[in-house]
């Protein structure tokens, strides 16, 4: 993603891009917070664009005629946040570095109402829907990690619950053996929230596979209880 280049100073011409229907200036902040992390957008700087975002007339974010534009001076700003005009500065920098911002403000920084000079958001506005498209799919993947971990979990329950009714027919096989080492070497709880979509997707394939084992050592003793098993495959 690149930011949109524009000479300082140099004002855009109406009508200025607008939020979609539906979305207000407070769905913008939530907007950005969602994707800040494929931004690689730091909290600091992310708060700072909040406050600023704040500071900004609401109206001007679906009007068109005008636009979304914080005269707050840099020291107001960084008075408000409880930090020094230079981290504003950095922020800024970041800020625009990713195309979130643009900065109009005269020779020695000053903005003004009057001279059409602050942090302007036109820019933001015109990547909503790359934005929107970079958070549905996040939490399309965040759903598909949710969905593999309880198939992991019901593989797991499984897969213990036959190991219990085999040991107790006292069976002895290299495949029990197997079994047992599979079992123990699962993460589980923390580990798998921690493991990234790709890996979880191939060990979601491994218990499943070694819960099918499972099922085909069990069914070779006639003996077992016969009792059903939790979503046998």
């Amino acid at each position: 993603m690149h930011p949109i280049s524009l000479a300082p100073g140099i004002p855009r011409h109406g009508p200025y891009p607008t939020l979609p229907p539906g979305m207000e200036r407070d769905g913008l902040v939530a907007l950005i917070d969602a994707v800040a992390p494929v931004l690689d957008l730091g909290n600091a700087a992310l708060q700072t664009l909040r406050l600023m975002l704040g500071l900004t007339r609401p109206r001007a974010f679906k009007s068109g005629t005008d636009e979304p534009c914080c005269y707050a001076s840099q020291q107001e700003v960084a008075r408000k946040r409880g930090v020094t005009p230079a981290r504003i500065r950095a922020h800024e920098r970041e800020l625009e570095r990713l195309g979130l911002i643009e900065r109009r403000t005269k020779a020695n920084g000053a903005r003004s109402g009057v001279s059409g000079c602050g942090i302007y958001f036109a820019c933001a506005i015109e990547q909503v829907e790359e934005f929107l498209a970079i958070r549905d799919a996040r939490e399309a993947e965040r759903r598909e990690h949710a969905r593999l971990r309880g198939q992991i979990s019901r593989h797991r329950r499984q897969v213990k619950e036959i190991l219990r009714e085999i040991e107790e027919q006292e069976v002895v096989s290299d495949g029990l053996e197997q079994l047992r080492d599979a079992h123990r070497g699962w993460p589980c709880g923390a580990a798998l929230l921690r493991l990234p979509l790709v890996a979880l997707i191939r060990l979601e394939r491994q218990v499943a596979d070694t819960s099918d084992a499972a099922h085909a050592l069990l069914h070779k003793h006639p003996k077992s209880s016969g009792r059903p098993h939790e979503n046998e495959r």
